[in-house]
């Protein structure tokens, strides 16, 4: 008895490859061997991605961060061990956003420290 390669089950796997991979170019969006590759590095690729994204904005907001407390005189390590120790539970990514938008609000911060 031969193997059956065009069954149901079979036919909805390969459908859903082909549909996710519709915007692919070439014979990636058009052939299932190709396709189901591509698929599988793309979305490798993706989620390499999203781990890099959150690398760089913590870069960034270190850096910004790092530049606003060294114009106040204090240094960046100092100025993270005084908000751990007054038990100000504000994370990178708040204190830049209150650096762009509410600068009275970091200095009231930077004045308890």
């Amino acid at each position: 008895m031969n193997r059956i390669t065009a069954g149901p089950f079979s036919t909805i796997k390969r459908n859903k490859i082909l549909k996710l991979s519709k915007t692919f170019r070439g014979l990636s969006s058009k052939l299932y061997i190709f396709a189901k590759e591509q698929l599988k590095q793309s979305l490798y690729d993706s989620y390499i991605g999203r781990k890099q994204k959150k690398r760089k904005f913590s870069s960034i907001w270190n850096k910004a961060i790092g530049s606003y407390t060294k114009s106040k005189n204090i240094s960046y390590s100092s100025f993270f061990g005084a908000l751990r120790r007054k038990n100000i539970l504000l994370n990178k990514k708040i204190l830049v956003e209150l650096l762009l938008y509410d600068k009275p609000g970091l200095n009231a911060i930077i004045s308890i420290i």
